[in-house]
Order: C-alpha cells, then structure tokens, then sequence
C-alpha cells in the first residue's frame, strides 16, 4: 500500500453488484416474474435469508477471520492461508450473487402473493 490508497479488485466488484441490485429497488421486477419459473422462484424465495447469512459468514471469515487465525493460533503459513483466502472470496462473491437473485425472487414472491391477498385482509393485517 504506497501513499495510503488501497488496492484490490474486491471493493470495485463489490461496489458495482450492489448498485447494479440497487437500480431494482421498488422496480415491478417483471423481467425476474417472466423468467423465473414458479417452482424456481418460490425455491429461491425460501433460499434467500439463508444465501445472506451463509454470506454474511464469508465476509466475517475472510475480514477479520484471517487476521485471527493469525493473531490467536499463529496461523501464517501461505500454505493454509492462501486457500482459505481463495475459497473466502469465491464464496463471498458466488454468495453475494446468489443472495442478489434469491431476493429478487422473495420480492416477485411477495408481490404476488400481496395481490392474491384481499385487500380487506391486508388492512387489517397492517393495523394490528
């Protein structure tokens, strides 16, 4: 690190899926109703809360999980770490794709299953 800017491919990568899932906010998402097969979508609609915790423990394993190893057990041998790293990031950003998808599901989910709802039902249900 020379003159105090960081260097990586992550943060930019990061950066770019999270504004591109973000452009989707409060969007219809009729292209995901369309493509997305009913089964698939409820499938990936259930998956989601798990995809972003199993994320979540990739992050936590690459961030500071590293950084432990070495600080508590003296882990630093390329060796080890070198793999660790590799599968932390594969998986930090294959998960991060997948939590994408799988929320663009659960919402498409619940959009329909709003308009399935009466609408006498949804207020009540919204005042309690």
């Amino acid at each position: 690190m020379k003159g105090g800017t960081p260097h990586g491919f992550g943060p930019p990568i990061f950066g770019l899926m999270v504004g591109a899932a973000a452009t989707r906010i409060n969007a219809p998402l009729t292209w995901w109703r369309t493509h997305l097969s009913s089964g698939s979508r409820r499938f990936l609609a259930k998956l989601w809360p798990w995809s972003y915790v199993a994320g979540v423990i990739a992050w936590l394993l690459l961030l500071p999980g590293t950084v432990l190893l070495d600080f508590f057990f003296g882990v630093s041998d390329l060796d080890f770490i070198v793999p660790v790293l590799t599968f932390a990031v594969l998986s930090l950003f294959g998960l991060l794709l997948l939590t994408v998808i799988a929320g663009f599901a659960h919402d498409v989910q619940r959009q329909i299953d709003l308009s399935k709802t009466p609408f006498d039902e949804r207020v009540t249900r919204a005042t309690r």
